[in-house]
């Protein structure tokens, strides 16, 4: 069992499979979100390859002491929107089914930035068992 805040200070046990389930459906309802946006997945897409940001990111305030775990970041949408939140000061955990995948592109996101390499770590993640 793991204690979650539901708000206000209220913990709640719940099992790890369901706080995945919760945690990936609030993950994916943000995407959909960002992606209407910007005018649906083929304009997002070009957005985060040609490196222009939405007006979105450029409205987001700093994220700094905020810590992100992003799912399947070693490559695409995930290695994106992790670039974005380090941009924006929050601390990263690289996730992916490979570790040293997932190693080699938390270095990779860090060096251009000039940041502590601690803002962005590295974890094998596989959900596909859930």
């Amino acid at each position: 069992q793991i204690l979650v805040e539901i708000g206000c200070g209220n913990l709640i046990a719940m099992s790890p499979s369901k706080v995945m389930a919760i945690f990936g459906a609030i993950v994916m309802a943000n995407i959909a979100i960002m992606i209407a946006m910007v005018g649906g997945p083929s304009s997002f897409y070009d957005l985060l390859v040609q490196k222009v940001q939405p007006p979105l990111v450029y409205d987001m305030p700093s994220l700094k002491g905020a810590s992100f775990v992003v799912t399947g970041a070693n490559r695409g949408l995930g290695k994106s929107i992790s670039q974005i939140l380090l941009e924006k000061e929050g601390s990263v955990m690289v996730t992916g089914r490979s570790g040293s995948k997932c190693k080699q592109v938390a270095s990779e996101l860090v060096e251009p930035l000039d940041i502590a390499s601690h803002r962005a770590t590295s974890y094998q993640l596989d959900l596909g068992n859930l």
